[in-house]
C-alpha cells in the first residue's frame, strides 16, 4: 500500500469506526467496548477501504486527489456509518442508499469513469469480511456465517457476469481459506475425541 493510500485509509478509520459502532445497535455497541474489540472493528473498515480504493482508478494527480477529497467527505456523512454497520449486523450494505450519499458529495460517473461504485462496494464488503473472520475479538458478536452468504452471493453473480475476476478470484481464496480451517477445527475436535474415548477404555 502506497503511503498516501495507507494515510487516507488510516484517517478515514479512525474517525469511522467509533461512529459505525457507536450505530451498530445497543446490543452489538455493549459487545463492542473495549479497545482491543474497537481496534478490531477499525482493522476491518481498514481492510474494507483498502479494497474499495484499491478498486479505483484515475489519469493523473489532479483527479487522484479529487477521489481521495471525494472518499473523505463520503465517509464524513452522517449516514454513511449507519449503512456501513449493516455488515456488522451479518447483513450486505445498501448500494442505492451509499450511491445515493456518493452521489450527493460531488460524484459523477461521466467525470469520474476509473469510479465504478457497484465494484467498490463489493470490493468494501469482500475486504471488510476477510478481515472480520479473522479478528479473534469479533468471534461470537458478528454473524460470520451470515458474513459469509454474502461472499457466496458475490461469488455467483460475479461468475455470472464474467466480469471483475480479481475480486472473484478473492473470494474464492477466502471462501477456500475459511472452509480449510472448518475441516481442520472438525478433524481436531474428533481426534480430540477419539484420544479421550481411548484413555477412558484404557
Amino acid at each position: 500500500m502506497s503511503d498516501p493510500l495507507l494515510n487516507l485509509v488510516t484517517s478515514i478509520a479512525g474517525n469511522l469506526a467509533p461512529r459505525v459502532i457507536e450505530a451498530s445497535g445497543r446490543r452489538l455497541k455493549k459487545l463492542l467496548v473495549g479497545s482491543e474489540k474497537e481496534q478490531a472493528i477499525k482493522r476491518c473498515l481498514e481492510a474494507g477501504l483498502t479494497a474499495m480504493l484499491n478498486s479505483v482508478t484515475w489519469e493523473d494527480k489532479e483527479e487522484r486527489n479529487h477521489v481521495d477529497t471525494l472518499f473523505r467527505e463520503f465517509f464524513k456523512e452522517e449516514d454513511v456509518a449507519p449503512a456501513l454497520a449493516a455488515l456488522i449486523k451479518g447483513n450486505e450494505l445498501d448500494r442505492e442508499e451509499l450511491r445515493t450519499i456518493f452521489e450527493e458529495v460531488g460524484y459523477d460517473p461521466q467525470t469520474l469513469p476509473g469510479i465504478d461504485f457497484d465494484r467498490a462496494v463489493a470490493a468494501y464488503e469482500v475486504g471488510f469480511i476477510d478481515q472480520a473472520v479473522q479478528e479473534k475479538e469479533l468471534q461470537g458478536i458478528i454473524q460470520t456465517e451470515q458474513l459469509l452468504n454474502i461472499l457466496r452471493t458475490h461469488r455467483e453473480h460475479l461468475k455470472e457476469s464474467k466480469t471483475h475476476t480479481e475480486l472473484l478470484q478473492r473470494i474464492e481464496t477466502i471462501l477456500e481459506n475459511i472452509e480449510r480451517s472448518a475441516r481442520r477445527i472438525v478433524r481436531e475436535h474428533q481426534e480430540a475425541e477419539k484420544e479421550e474415548e481411548t484413555l477412558k477404555n484404557a
